[in-house]
């Protein structure tokens, strides 16, 4: 069993969900920009990202699928960035695309200068949702993931951010995702095994138990309106 350093600088939400997010802002504070926070964001679409530099979080291609505004190029459920009629559907317009293109890339702008000083950094993510983000957070995922998937992630951060130390974090609920050691993992891969949970925000004290394995030694500036970060519950 790998065992986790105990101190970074930082510590980065890389989704699936708001929960990340959450927990990361109750345990540490506000924190700076960050383009995956209170985005649904799949598995797949994280290897992406960092290899075209977010490219297309400021594209246009966003439609309504499932009761979801969905970023097309990413598979990126943008959840809180547009407002909802009645029916809790979202209401996409051209200057809440704009809007939405503007914050995102903002966001992503932030983001690669801020992990771009080469401080330690740890990566959190909620395993779940490989090829797809569904906002049924309860769904068990249709197939295992690939040790291979996890390590492409890796090289894609190593390859985005040369010479940057850091360890993934991957938060897994056991019921719901299953795993395939179809390759050696990469050393630098922490699993944390948690129960299903039942509200969108987790549980505290399982959050806590993870968190207690790390120390997070420096406070980052954080901008005034971070805890705006999203639009529309």
């Amino acid at each position: 069993m790998l065992h986790p350093p105990l101190e970074f600088s930082r510590i980065v939400s890389l989704g699936a969900m708001c929960q990340v997010a959450h927990q990361i802002q109750r345990r540490y504070g506000p924190t700076p920009f960050n383009p995956l926070d209170w985005v649904g964001t799949s598995f797949s679409a994280l290897s992406k990202l960092f290899a075209d530099d977010g490219t297309h979080l400021a594209a246009v291609d966003v439609e309504v699928l499932d009761e979801a505004a969905v970023n097309l190029s990413y598979g990126l459920n943008y959840y809180h960035e547009f407002p909802r009629n009645p029916d809790r559907v979202p209401v996409i317009t051209e200057t809440g695309l704009t809007v939405c293109r503007r914050k995102m890339r903002r966001k992503h702008l932030h983001f690669v200068k801020r992990i771009a000083d080469n401080e330690r950094t740890l990566f959190v993510r909620l395993l779940g949702h490989h090829d797809r983000m569904d906002t049924d957070y309860k769904t068990p995922d249709p197939r295992p993931l690939c040790y291979a998937e996890i390590n492409e992630l890796v090289r894609a951060i190593e390859k985005r951010f040369p010479g940057l130390p850091f360890h993934l974090a991957l938060v897994r609920i056991p019921q719901l995702t299953k795993l395939r050691g179809d390759e050696r993992l990469d050393n630098r891969v922490i699993f944390h095994t948690i129960p299903p949970f039942q509200h969108w925000k987790g549980d505290d004290g399982v959050w806590d138990q993870v968190f207690d394995l790390y120390r997070i030694k420096s406070v980052e500036l954080v901008q005034p309106d971070v805890t705006k970060e999203y639009l529309h519950p």
